[in-house]
């Protein structure tokens, strides 16, 4: 009995210096993983920015990768996934995916959301960029505080842009074939001989035309403009009995003009649908010029052959095209235009609104439209996608980030509206100068988002 008591005993000392063992060692994991961090001390290296391909990797691979548990973080951009995460983590990853380092240090930190920022505006900046998507970029800064230019000088922000504090786990753009597949849409046999009648080379004639005046917003020039395009709708939607007419606005000191030709439905006029562009432009010398060939002359030209593909086709709905004039002023224009609809009673009525803005530039021969909406207007995005998978040679890509851009106005009361505009609309070279003439366009990737846009509008009102 004392034996056993005795083994007991040491029995109990033994589990003591055991116990005692095991919690130095946790308090030394503890102090190593607290300084050399988590990864590093389980061995799967330090956490660093990866570019993984996601292009057309379909939705449940995109799902695989981003639950991944060791992932910190990713933001989806369009074919990329970027993401932190711990080196061997990547590595393991690359076995399946390409993935790619970034030669970037990580200062979580340093990370900003930079929204409707044009290219060369981030190249002027002192900042790495590390993936554009969706007219979103994220970028690190340099040195602490918000983004610069380099030297220092403050980075004054248009209103249509902003600057936001990061946010992890986002979407800033994504394909369509990386998506959940839409309910199915079925098009009406009607529907192939209008978008037949959309001709790119007769859309870049009026491209050229609208080039040839200047359309700042403020000045005389824009008069002209504006009657140009009164003339125009009445001459290809007269035979629908067309209503045309301009609305004014207050502008500053100024007055701004919306131009609105409206045919009435023939069975459903209480049913509205809007298809919209801005037709003002600007350069860094509005007095030298303001071409504004794919800003945006190419969707205002957009409106124009929309309504001939549709000229010969009586509508069961009611469709509206209004060119917007001060989109650059800050999107007075289209405010106007949706206050206007509002006390006029017809918000309701108004079912659908298609935006078209920078639609004529690739930088590549891979077309790609980008739709740009709110996530309660996903049953635009699926008609619109469905439409350009079948009527049209471009691949699409969808983003709920929306800002900048006439569509706005419209979402932010309530209006089912998109904005459709190039994917590239960042790269383009000529962005708000006077260099922006219709040579650099590229005749494919209008025809293509107009066939989409037309077949959509054809759908609703057609049938």
């Amino acid at each position: 009995m004392l034996l056993t008591v005795f083994k007991l005993r040491s029995f109990h000392v033994t589990l003591f210096h055991v116990a005692l063992f095991f919690m130095v060692l946790v308090g030394l994991h503890s102090f190593s993983t607290r300084s050399l961090g988590m990864d590093e001390a389980l061995g799967l290296g330090p956490d660093e920015y990866f570019k993984i391909d996601i292009n057309n990797i379909g939705y449940e691979n995109l799902e695989l990768i981003k639950s991944d548990a060791d992932i910190r973080w990713w933001i989806e951009a369009d074919g990329i996934l970027l993401v932190l995460a711990p080196t061997r983590t990547a590595g393991r990853l690359n076995r399946v995916f390409d993935v790619d380092r970034l030669n970037i240090s990580v200062h979580e930190d340093r990370l900003y959301l930079m929204q409707n920022f044009h290219q060369k505006e981030l190249e002027r900046l002192s900042i790495d960029v590390l993936v554009t998507a969706g007219r979103m970029a994220l970028v690190q800064t340099k040195e602490d505080g918000p983004p610069r230019f380099m030297g220092g000088t403050s980075l004054y922000v248009r209103p249509q842009q902003r600057i936001l504090q990061f946010q992890p786990n986002m979407v800033f753009a994504r394909q369509a074939v990386n998506d959940l597949p839409g309910s199915p849409v079925e098009f009406s046999s009607e529907i192939s001989d209008v978008v037949n009648a959309v001709d790119g080379n007769r859309w870049f004639t009026d491209v050229k035309m609208l080039t040839t005046m200047n359309r700042d917003a403020y000045g005389e020039g824009i008069l002209k403009v504006r009657d140009w395009l009164e003339g125009q709708f009445s001459k290809i939607l007269g035979g629908l009995g067309v209503q045309v007419r301009h609305a004014e606005f207050p502008l500053g000191e100024a007055k701004g003009f919306n131009v609105i030709a409206r045919v009435d439905g023939s069975i459903r006029p209480d049913e509205i649908y809007i298809v919209g562009a801005h037709y003002d432009a600007t350069s860094e010398d509005v007095a030298a010029g303001t071409p504004g060939a794919e800003d945006n002359a190419s969707g205002t030209a957009g409106l124009l052959e929309m309504a001939r593909a549709i000229s010969k086709h009586r509508p069961k709905a009611t469709l509206i095209f209004v060119a917007f004039s001060a989109e650059e002023a800050g999107l007075e224009g289209s405010y106007a235009y949706v206050k206007q609809l509002i006390s006029s009673g017809e918000r309701d009525k108004v079912k659908g609104v298609i935006v078209m803005d920078m639609i004529g530039y690739s930088a590549t021969d891979n077309l790609a439209c980008l739709l740009e909406t709110s996530k309660s207007n996903t049953p635009i995005v699926n008609i619109l996608s469905a439409a350009a998978k079948e009527y049209a040679k471009c691949r699409v890509v969808t983003t709920f980030n929306y800002f900048g851009s006439d569509h706005v106005p419209f979402i932010d009361n309530k209006f089912p509206a998109l904005l459709t505009i190039d994917n590239d609309w960042s790269r383009y070279p000529n962005y708000h100068t006077t260099r922006d003439t219709p040579e650099y366009l590229k005749i494919p990737m209008a025809r293509e988002m107009l066939r989409m846009n037309t077949a959509t509008i054809a759908q609703w009102i057609l049938n």
